[in-house]
């Protein structure tokens, strides 16, 4: 086995010739390969790649989300710790993080003053949730 190895390339300028070691050139060999199949592999990546949903898609399920959150895990945590009613109260331009997730997604923020309202009559009855905008 050749310790050296002479390898040409051309360029804008004419021929180059460059003599490099036997682990260079192993290791340029395995670059090649790997430049060569870089696209096969993103090629089978963005097709196996889920889809983007558009806006309106995106509000519906965000919507779902937050309907079974106030469905299920609302009862439970108000139940659980004692709570009958939650008041989230939120001005304009400073609102609270939790609002947010209280927020239907097509809200994108709290109007002048914004009033959440979550109700928990008891007995396995519904939460009910109101907005006061």
């Amino acid at each position: 086995m050749p310790d050296s190895f002479v390898v040409y390339w051309g360029d804008a300028f004419g021929d180059t010739r460059s003599i490099v070691s036997f682990n260079q050139f192993i290791l340029m060999k395995k670059l090649l390969l790997l430049i060569c199949f870089i696209p096969v592999f993103t090629a089978s990546a963005w097709q196996t790649s889920p889809k983007i949903l558009d806006m309106r898609e995106r509000a519906a399920v965000i919507d779902g989300w937050l309907e079974e959150r106030m469905e299920t895990v609302m009862p439970m945590l108000m139940e659980r710790e004692g709570i009958d009613m939650w008041l989230i109260i939120a001005r304009e331009y400073n609102e609270d993080p939790v609002v947010k997730t209280m927020l239907p997604a097509t809200w994108l923020s709290a109007r002048r003053r914004t009033i959440l309202v979550v109700y928990n009559p008891g007995d396995g009855k519904p939460v009910e949730q109101l907005a006061v905008a």
